[in-house]
């Protein structure tokens, strides 16, 4: 009768192969978190840079607000972000600062979080905003 006390090196291979496997598909699937103040703070700079960039340049600036992303363009800059998982705004919008930073139409932007929602209300005319939770 034969005493088997260990594994075989097939089992091992095997085993050690089914493991590899599922680590390694864990780990690609594993995004980043981004908290809220986090993604927060990223929009609340880029359209306050929009809004300088348009005043201190003295060029209309345009922003478009999709779905998952915000894009800032003029003639002289272009830049686009992406959100983070699980953060959406809820419409699209398209509004300009003009060569003084200030913007022809009132908006509401709304942006949805893994854990809240906010809204980004503009200012008619100056172009300021702020962010309320709801």
């Amino acid at each position: 009768m034969l005493n088997r006390k260990g594994f075989t090196l097939v089992e091992m291979l095997l085993s050690l192969s089914v493991i590899l496997i599922l680590s390694a598909f864990g780990f690609t699937c594993r995004l980043p978190k981004v908290s809220d103040d986090e993604e927060l703070n990223l929009i609340v700079n880029v359209l306050t840079y929009a809004r300088m960039h348009a005043s201190t340049k003295k060029e209309t600036t345009d922003v478009d607000v999709s779905d998952k992303s915000l894009h800032i363009y003029s003639e002289h800059m272009n830049r686009e972000i992406h959100l983070g998982q699980g953060y959406r705004f809820l419409a699209c919008h398209h509004f300009s600062y003009n060569n003084t930073g200030r913007i022809k139409h009132a908006k509401t932007i709304k942006l949805e979080t893994p854990h809240k929602r906010y809204d980004f209300i503009f200012q008619l005319g100056s172009g300021t905003f702020y962010v309320e939770e709801q």
